[in-house]
């Protein structure tokens, strides 16, 4: 069950330094363990479960031409399944969380995916440092009422120390 599934990191369950959300929340991993390879051959418990749910997956505005593959899941990228930061696209403040773990992120959230947990960690860090909390809630889309839009955009005008830049970036420790 585990090695087909993955915890799913929802953008109202992000907080500063971690994560609220439901930890039973999972969503089914049609691809190899490891690696973003999607399966030749869909296991056959998966693949009945999936067949019960044809009509409501084909439904889906994202499917596309790809109507052999109702099932696909889009949006899937390099680095989902490593150490990452994450944050809420929609928040007051600016609140990010190390996740370690090969949870995904769903179209809630934003994400970074760093070499290893300690540069996930020292970006959680920047990212949830009073200056940088300050600047990027002053350039962060106005939303309903106190929230703002973090956009991927909004974090990457932040900039970091250059060390640290290169650091990050995977310059020999």
């Amino acid at each position: 069950y585990r090695t087909w599934t993955r915890g799913v990191i929802r953008g109202r369950g992000v907080t500063s330094w971690k994560i609220t959300s439901r930890t039973d929340d999972r969503m089914l991993w049609p691809y190899l363990d490891g690696e973003l390879v999607e399966l030749a051959a869909l296991p056959p418990k998966m693949s009945a479960y999936l067949e019960e749910q044809e009509a409501a997956l084909r439904a889906r505005s994202d499917l596309g031409s790809s109507a052999d593959d109702f099932w696909r899941l889009f949006r899937v990228q390099e680095g989902m399944e490593q150490a990452k930061v994450v944050w809420s696209d929609l928040s007051c403040w600016m609140e990010a969380a190390c996740v370690e773990s090969d949870s995904v992120p769903l179209n809630t959230t934003y994400y970074i995916a760093c070499q290893d947990p300690l540069r996930a960690w020292l970006l959680t860090a920047w990212l949830n440092a009073r200056v940088t909390r300050h600047f990027l809630r002053q350039l962060a889309e106005r939303a309903n009422q106190d929230y703002r839009r973090h956009f991927g955009w909004v974090v990457a005008s932040m900039k970091l120390p250059v060390r640290w830049a290169d650091w990050l970036c995977g310059a020999p420790d």
